[in-house]
């Protein structure tokens, strides 16, 4: 390269030129390469007839702010670490004032409480405090457990040890929800919501369910769900809707 005459510009080269199958300055493919630079990890290549006249073109510098621009871009930067840091103290501060409180048995309810009051169920207390996010505002009950001994064992708790899964069972309800959910879970992070009707007539189809496996005659008192119809979906009486829609 000692006749160096003329620059590429890497950002204009085809998709075929940063392949290395065409030169970078004549854009021919037959011919013998050499390479003649790295681009993005990959080698590019130029013909013998223009390889002694072709250089990396360098990129350009990004241009200067001007100063007055400059300072207002150092002052905004200046503003915002003292918003935050201010704004992150006085969290600090009212959290240790929330804990203080507590502690003393000072602490009111959180606001958001008075007006979605705590159903008899519910026994959340980290999660109603007047610090808790709306997303994470949630009345839930506790969480009962059924061991899946028929599952394979999975490696779990503090420390670890083998285990049986469980199916998880628990009644949730988000802030402002108008009614509560049950959450049927194999694990913490895979879990589905049920409504209460929807609950209840799972509840009826398990029940119906393994009496049938045990060869059990159906129940001569027959279950009624929450508006008092028997949960024989056939019933003409209890389940009309079901008959007009069929028909």
């Amino acid at each position: 390269m000692d006749s160096i005459t003329r620059t590429y510009d890497p950002a204009t080269l085809t998709p075929t030129q940063l392949d290395g199958i065409a030169c970078v300055a004549c854009h021919a493919e037959a011919d013998t390469m050499r390479p003649v630079g790295i681009i993005n990890g990959a080698q590019v290549f130029a013909c013998l007839g223009c390889v002694t006249t072709i250089v990396t073109q360098e990129p350009q510098a990004a241009p200067q702010l001007p100063p007055t621009v400059e300072a207002r871009a150092h002052d905004a930067s200046v503003y915002a670490y003292l918003g935050f840091k201010a704004q992150w103290n006085a969290e600090m501060e009212a959290y240790e004032t929330q804990r203080a409180r507590k502690a003393n048995g000072e602490l009111p309810p959180p606001a958001w409480l008075a007006e979605d009051p705590c159903p008899a169920w519910c026994v959340g207390d980290l999660d109603h405090e007047a610090s808790t996010h709306p997303a994470d505002r949630s009345h839930f009950g506790a969480t009962m457990t059924v061991p899946l001994v028929t599952e394979e064992p999975v490696a779990a708790g503090h420390p670890y040890e083998w285990t049986q899964p469980e199916l998880q069972v628990s009644i949730d309800q988000r802030y402002r929800e108008k009614e509560a959910r049950v959450r049927l879970a194999k694990d913490d992070d895979n879990g589905v919501y049920a409504t209460l009707e929807e609950a209840e007539q799972l509840a009826f189809t398990l029940l119906d369910l393994v009496r049938q496996a045990r060869g059990q005659e159906p129940p001569k008192l027959q279950l009624f769900d929450s508006q008092g119809r028997c949960v024989t979906r056939e019933c003409v009486t209890c389940h009309a809707e079901h008959q007009t829609g069929a028909a």
